[in-house]
């Protein structure tokens, strides 16, 4: 009985103990000056919050290509988009370097067959009801060279570079399955992966 009180009273310092060695770490955690990781002041800062970042000014063409950010991501911008954007219905004046049959004369990265192919599955009509054809299969149907208008909109996937300072230091390294990928993209190759 002794040796289950003493076990009991031990414990129970011990939880005691280790309880109030956090109360300080929960009144930093729940200080709201404080942000996150940020290790400054949030509201005496207020206005570094606000800032707008930079952006490359170098015009299309006199720009270095950034990597990948991970195996077929969709690439970075690594140029000035000022007078580029926004695009509209009836301008798109990133075809103008980028389609591949002007790419190669441009000196630009083409776009890749994904943007030509139509990876939406049949719909159909029954009964006033659409319904998305149930074949378990990836659906690709090439579009013979036709732009997928579901790409049309470049900057929803293709963003600049911003110049920023880091709070805290991304450490990812991509890898890549083959080392050109970094810079172009295999996706309609492998659009079934882990699927089938």
């Amino acid at each position: 009985m002794n040796k289950f009180l003493i076990s009991v009273s031990l414990i129970s310092i011990l939880g005691f103990w280790s309880c109030s060695s956090d109360v300080s770490e929960i009144e930093t955690i729940n200080n709201d000056t404080k942000l996150g990781l940020i290790d400054s002041d949030v509201k005496k800062n207020a206005d570094d919050l606000t800032s707008m970042p930079t952006y490359t000014d170098n015009a299309p063409g006199l720009s270095e290509r950034v990597d990948r950010a991970f195996e077929n991501a969709p690439p970075m911008i690594p140029h000035s988009v000022e007078g580029l954007v926004p695009i509209t219905m009836s301008v798109n004046t990133c075809t103008t370097c980028h389609l591949p049959d002007v790419a190669v004369t441009m000196e630009s990265t083409a776009m890749p067959e994904s943007h030509f192919t139509n990876y939406r599955p049949e719909v159909h009509l029954t009964d006033g009801t659409y319904d998305v054809a149930t074949n378990k299969n990836v659906t690709q149907e090439s579009l013979q060279g036709k732009l997928n208008m579901a790409r049309y909109n470049c900057t929803q996937c293709h963003v600049t570079q911003a110049n920023v300072d880091l709070a805290i230091e991304n450490t990812f390294r991509a890898v890549y399955r083959k080392s050109d990928l970094s810079v172009k993209s295999d996706l309609s190759d492998n659009i079934t992966e882990g699927v089938k």
